[in-house]
């Protein structure tokens, strides 16, 4: 912060600077002009934060000093394009005929003119103010100190979904840390039609949908990542879903929220989700990447471990969320009462997704896609686990090379 005090009176100079050293200015960044002409001079040379400005004023140096010299200064600052203009302008006089006299200049810039004598102290508090206000203001917002963020991808698993969604998005991905933040990133590049953007990822501490919204939220305070990605495996429903099949998350919700309630002596779940639908985008760009599923056999024949027997489909359906995992084959025909449609039942989707939604504004856009791994009946095989990785990681990076090519992310806020 750079201050200009122009006064010709040294005891008053001398009250100011001691106000300064009371607010942590440098005696270095404190300069000092007896005259309105030499004032004038030193704010078309440098730029000062603050201008404390004498108004019984000389205009030049062994002249005598007139009431209308500090509102001459102003006004001349003012008139002129050769001036660095301060941020802030505060008049301090002893003499009442001088405020009088400038009362009108100062306020018809809403700057203010603060009265300076033995008995009032007042004006050492609001310089103290305007001090900070203006030091707050030069200081870098949260905003504009943060790390750049294009998307942000959660993985509940390291192993082997958030391993797998490395190596398919591929380059170097290097372990960050955050001053005050416990949590462990891996920050990266990922290529797309636009060029290369800035890409974070995380796996939260724990599986389940506390753990996942806890760790998104916290990740998009930090990040502000224009695009949120969760990729990984699910469970499917059987007899529309095969092991492999890949699921795009076209809405989901908290299966578990509702009341139980006894009922003729039993206990009956009454559900009662809050359902959180899929950006527009997703849904768009959904239709066309159903219809050319064909695009992802040469990731299929490309893996070479275990997988399915036929290149899997990729849909667009409702996914929904608990905090357990289920394993018994009347699940999904219970669950199948909230959405008729369901197709997929996860931990973690809907707290991302929540996290996203009720995020400060500007709110990320969310994208789920998860895989096949199993049918919530008992059978299991883990064979496929990191074959779907695999294939959700693909398939959603589909997704985000459309997103920043179709400068949906080019929003007027985002950071």
């Amino acid at each position: 912060m750079k201050i200009l005090i122009v006064d010709d009176n040294s005891t008053k100079i001398s009250e100011i600077v001691a106000v300064l050293k009371e607010c942590d200015v440098s005696e270095e960044s404190v300069h000092v002009e007896l005259c309105a002409a030499r004032g004038l001079t030193a704010m078309k040379k440098s730029q000062f934060d603050i201008l404390i400005l004498d108004l019984l004023l000389p205009f030049r140096l062994g002249e005598a000093p007139i009431i209308s010299g500090g509102a001459d200064l102003l006004k001349r600052m003012l008139r002129g394009t050769d001036v660095k203009l301060p941020e802030a302008i505060i008049g301090l006089s002893e003499n009442v005929e001088a405020i009088k006299a400038a009362e009108a200049d100062f306020s018809q810039e809403m700057w203010r003119i603060e009265f300076v004598s033995p008995e009032n102290s007042e004006w050492r508090l609001r310089l103290k103010q305007k001090i900070q206000y203006v030091r707050a203001r030069s200081q870098p917002s949260p905003l504009a100190s943060q790390p750049k963020c294009d998307v942000l991808f959660v993985c509940a698993l390291l192993k082997h979904e958030l391993l797998e969604l490395h190596r398919v998005v591929g380059g170097v991905w290097q372990e960050t840390v955050f001053e005050g933040d416990p949590a462990l990133y891996f920050k990266g590049e990922v290529a797309t039609p636009g060029g290369s953007r800035i890409a974070y990822s995380i796996k939260p501490t724990e599986m389940g949908l506390v753990a996942a919204t806890a760790a998104t939220c916290k990740a998009i305070m930090t990040l502000r990542p224009r695009l949120v990605v969760m990729t990984g495996v699910c469970a499917g429903r059987k007899g529309d879903s095969n092991l492999g099949d890949a699921i795009v998350a076209s809405q989901t919700w908290d299966y578990g929220s509702g009341k139980f309630a006894e009922v003729d002596g039993e206990v009956v779940f009454s559900p009662s989700p809050t359902q959180v639908p899929a950006p527009a985008w997703v849904a768009n760009r959904a239709t066309a990447v159903l219809s050319s599923v064909g695009t992802f056999k040469a990731v299929f024949d490309a893996w070479e471990k275990w997988k399915p027997g036929v290149l899997p489909s990729v849909h667009f359906s409702p996914m929904a969320s608990g905090a357990a995992v289920q394993n018994y084959k009347e699940f999904f025909g219970e669950v199948a009462d909230q959405h008729r449609k369901i197709l997929g039942v996860d931990m973690e989707a809907f707290g991302v997704a929540w996290a996203c939604h009720s995020s400060l504004t500007p709110a990320p856009e969310w994208l789920v896609v998860k895989c096949v791994s199993d049918f919530a009946d008992g059978s299991k095989d883990d064979r496929i686990h990191e074959f779907s990785s695999y294939f959700s990681a693909h398939v959603a990076l589909t997704f985000v090379r459309s997103f920043f090519a179709n400068g949906v992310s080019d929003e007027v806020g985002r950071v």
